[in-house]
């Protein structure tokens, strides 16, 4: 057990961020909802806000998998 109390060298700025660890660390999760919109006014509005608090909050946001949009529009 006496690598343990070695200290690890330092990885390097390359290799940190081909890791994605420290500074280069991406951060996720996944959200899921159902809406009750009745027009498509109402899910442009929804998306427009919903983008302008990630934005606040320094996220970003990924779509995709809106299966039941065509309720909307």
């Amino acid at each position: 057990m006496e690598h343990i109390n070695k200290q690890r060298k330092p990885k390097s700025k390359r290799l940190r961020k081909k890791l994605y660890v420290g500074e280069y660390s991406i951060l996720g999760f996944s959200l899921k909802c159902n809406l009750a919109l009745k027009n498509k006014i109402q899910f442009d509005v929804f998306i427009d806000d919903f983008l302008a608090l990630a934005a606040s909050q320094k996220l970003m946001v990924g779509g995709g998998g809106m299966r039941n949009i065509s309720r909307c529009l």
